[in-house]
């Protein structure tokens, strides 16, 4: 229970860090909001009055403690540019993400598993060299660049999926899919060749194991081996960069959502960014933020499932 309460504390410690130096970095943009909001037709006193209207002339202490108590009353404000409210603009890019994020880790660790298991267990044979090729190859390529590649190939070549754009899941399964097939793609083909060579340092050590020798020696199939045995006592440093990996992800999503044209929450941040919107570039960090520790806080209490005697 000790653990459990320094862990939440923690947990809000980060927050407060993440979402200040946000606060503190935005006001440091060059230009106005006040500007941004009043366009072209500005005026010096058009400008004084929407800075007092939206309290810009106060100490920005003063003005990140009024944001942090209307947070804790569940008002994340409105848009200065388009007068929407954040939590509107949010509940209609997160699921974007979400979906983006949670298809592209499923797909790479799916990936990585048998993979990482069947060069460890070849080590040093040409399946395991093959695959260290490709994953020291997919390591040096920036997401970008294979996200351009991959638009290249199976959307602008082969024509099989759709270049840009994004169908709500509402609208079709199938159809939903094939928008988000090639970003899904491309961020698990960065992500996998961590997870493989994670995976595959591990179960070597594990396949050293004594008792990993009396499977072999009793006749089991190397599949049990690998999968009811192997994979469990191997997924330890799995299971943490997995965590740690939901920054990364969160990282690839704002680029790759601004590539492909797809309303998510990097999308709306870059935008927001652009247009001084403090109010949505705040909300939305915050949002990414409690995920992100979220998940964290997860992968740790996931430890003691794995094996009992870690305490809780």
């Amino acid at each position: 229970m000790q653990r459990l309460q320094h862990k939440v504390l923690h947990l809000v410690a980060v927050l407060l860090v993440v979402t200040f130096v946000t606060f503190t970095l935005m006001n440091l943009l060059p230009g106005d909001v006040a500007l941004a909001i009043l366009g072209n037709g500005a005026t010096p006193e058009g400008v004084a009055r929407v800075r007092v209207e939206l309290g810009l002339n106060d100490p920005l202490w003063l003005r990140y403690v009024r944001w942090l108590i209307r947070i804790a009353h569940g008002d994340f404000g409105r848009s200065y540019i388009s007068g929407e409210l954040v939590s509107e603009a949010l509940a209609r890019s997160l699921p974007v993400s979400v979906e983006l994020m949670a298809l592209s880790l499923v797909l790479s660790v799916s990936l990585a598993i048998p993979t990482g298991l069947i060069a460890a267990y070849r080590a040093g044979r040409p399946v395991d060299r093959f695959l260290g090729l490709v994953a020291s190859v997919l390591l040096a390529v920036p997401s970008f660049i294979l996200s351009l590649v991959m638009m290249f190939l199976f959307a602008l070549g082969l024509g099989w999926f759709p270049a840009v754009g994004y169908v709500p899941i509402s609208e079709g399964v199938l159809a939903n899919l094939r928008t988000l097939a090639i970003p899904v793609a491309t961020l698990a083909l960065v992500e996998w060749p961590g997870f493989m060579l994670i995976l595959r340092s591990d179960a070597i050590e594990v396949l050293q194991q004594d008792y990993i020798l009396l499977a072999k020696a009793k006749g089991l199939r190397d599949g049990q081996i690998l999968f009811r045995h192997v994979l469990k006592l191997s997924s330890f440093t799995l299971l943490t960069v997995i965590g740690w990996t939901v920054a990364t992800l969160i990282a690839g999503a704002l680029v790759i959502e601004n590539i492909f044209a797809l309303p998510g929450v990097g999308r709306l941040i870059v935008s927001a960014i652009s247009s001084r919107d403090f109010m949505v570039v705040q909300g939305a960090v915050t949002i990414v933020a409690v995920g992100y520790v979220l998940v964290n806080f997860a992968v740790d209490m996931l430890y003691a499932m794995l094996d009992p005697r870690i305490i809780r």
